[in-house]
């Protein structure tokens, strides 16, 4: 067994172990899933992706261990580039991925207990408490009827602000005028962001779904799992973009 043989199952091993911990962390609400590894920043990975990349690394050290038995020693290293230009090249700044779970950085979930105790400790004695409470007491009494009726008399003594009358010479502007004289414009660029936008939501539908194709779903499925994706159009719309692009979802899985 060569240096990269060795160096490639290590790194399937720490792979499954961690697969492994997600795994075992399905049960978890978010709350304690956060808390339970210092995680980076990601989107939870669902049950069906741990399972299927489960599968997918027992398979790729199967595959590992033929080729040490045969004598292939170009086989792990050239895993070892895959893996290099695909972190260099191919990847690009996504939250959706499973970040590596260390059994030695597991931490210790805080019960809603705990947290009480805690928020209680922090809070000042009864007796400040008491004190903080009677400082509103302090506030000066109320005015008597005099000073309100005073301060209500009061706007009686202005006089009326008498407003200029119109200048008759002048015309009233209409501003709207200006606006309507050139619509064409603005409804071209709203047309035009329209269209941006609709062209955005389609790439990413397919972008999903030559993704989800490639890591086994099913065609049928599509619809439901893209649907369920945070920022993701409705089902009917991701049913019509499927079936527009099914040609070019069809060849970049197949590329």
């Amino acid at each position: 067994m060569t240096p990269a043989d060795k160096r490639v199952l290590d790194l399937l091993d720490r792979w499954l172990a961690s697969i492994e911990l997600h795994l075992k962390y399905v049960e978890l609400d978010d709350a304690k899933y956060r808390q339970i590894q210092p995680w980076p920043e990601h989107d939870r990975p669902a049950k069906w992706i741990l399972e299927l990349s489960q599968q997918k690394i027992l398979q790729l050290k199967t595959l590992c261990k033929a080729h040490v038995a045969s004598g292939d020693n170009s086989f792990a290293e050239s895993l070892e580039l895959m893996c290099f230009l695909a972190n260099l090249v191919g990847l690009q700044n996504i939250k959706r991925y499973i970040p590596l779970a260390d059994p030695s950085r597991e931490q210790s979930i805080k019960s809603s207990t705990d947290a009480t105790q805690e928020a209680t400790v922090a809070l000042p004695n009864a007796a400040n408490n008491n004190a903080t409470r009677e400082m509103p007491a302090v506030k000066a009494a109320a005015p008597t009827l005099t000073e309100v009726e005073h301060t209500r008399e009061m706007p009686k003594l202005k006089q009326p602000v008498r407003k200029a009358p119109p200048v008759a010479s002048q015309p009233a502007r209409r501003p709207a005028a200006k606006a309507i004289s050139s619509p064409g414009s603005h409804g071209k660029t709203l047309e035009q962001v329209s269209s941006n936008i609709a062209g955005r939501i389609n790439d990413v539908v397919v972008a999903d779904a030559v993704r989800l194709l490639k890591w086994g779903r099913e065609w049928h499925e599509l619809t439901e799992l893209i649907a369920r994706m945070a920022e993701r159009p409705p089902a009917a719309e991701v049913r019509r973009i499927l079936r527009i692009h099914k040609a070019s979802i069809e060849a970049q899985v197949r590329s």
